[in-house]
């Protein structure tokens, strides 16, 4: 048990590339290792070296790889920091909202499909990511205030998709709270979504889970929210 254990974890291939951060590497071996003791078995000579190779690593970067098991075929890996304020930003890892939000995406495909979609403070890239994977837009827009963010966000769009993207993708340095109506009118989308967009003006619907933004007659945005 503790072989297999140890296969589909820190000797999985994708863990070997691209590692998680080394404190998580430590929390999670050191459980494993009481685990076993616990209930009385006996830790195997590669857990146990498993575990002596990690202690000997330093905790000195604060950032790493995050996996994301989405389904059998598809795993979106990202680079994030652990820290929460890093770098004079908050984008650098992500955010519990975007999360939620990937998964109501993924079961609702029929709102983004063959559409111009602009998404407000992508930070490093979960959601839109998983779009471009399971939802088939005819074009993604990611933006973000942060250069750093932004770096670090085409980083993980690079590590995601090898070859190239089917997708038309773009990347803007965009202040979301201050988007002008000659900005909103370039990018021209049909869908706009965020996760950390509370400073926006909105009409709320009756549903809770959508607002319309009504920027001219022809150009209706729907802007997606997920509430805990």
């Amino acid at each position: 048990m503790q072989a297999k254990i140890l296969d589909v974890t820190v000797k999985n291939p994708l863990c070997s590339r691209y590692p998680p951060p080394v404190s998580y590497q430590k929390f999670f071996l050191r459980c494993l290792y009481d685990c076993v003791e616990r209930f009385g078995s006996e830790c195997s000579d590669d857990l146990a070296k498993a575990y002596t190779d990690i202690l000997l690593l330093q905790d000195s970067e604060n950032s790493g790889y995050h996996s994301y098991k989405i389904d059998e075929k598809c795993t979106v890996t990202l680079q994030e920091n652990s820290c929460f304020v890093a770098k004079s930003t908050t984008g650098l890892q992500t955010w519990e909202a975007a999360k939620y939000l990937s998964e109501w995406c993924i079961r609702n495909k029929s709102h983004f499909e063959n559409k111009t979609i602009l998404e407000l403070g992508s930070g490093i890239g979960l959601l839109g990511i998983i779009i471009l994977k399971f939802c088939n837009p005819k074009k993604y827009i990611f933006s973000d205030k942060s250069e750093e963010v932004l770096k670090l966000l085409s980083s993980n769009i690079k590590i995601n998709f090898k070859n190239h993207v089917n997708t038309f993708v773009e990347q803007r340095q965009l202040m979301w709270a201050d988007i002008s109506d000659e900005e909103a009118e370039v990018i021209s989308p049909d869908v706009i979504l965020g996760t950390g967009t509370s400073g926006l003006s909105y009409q709320t619907l009756e549903s809770h889970q959508k607002a319309i933004f009504i920027y001219d007659e022809f150009s209706t945005l729907m802007l997606y929210k997920i509430y805990r």
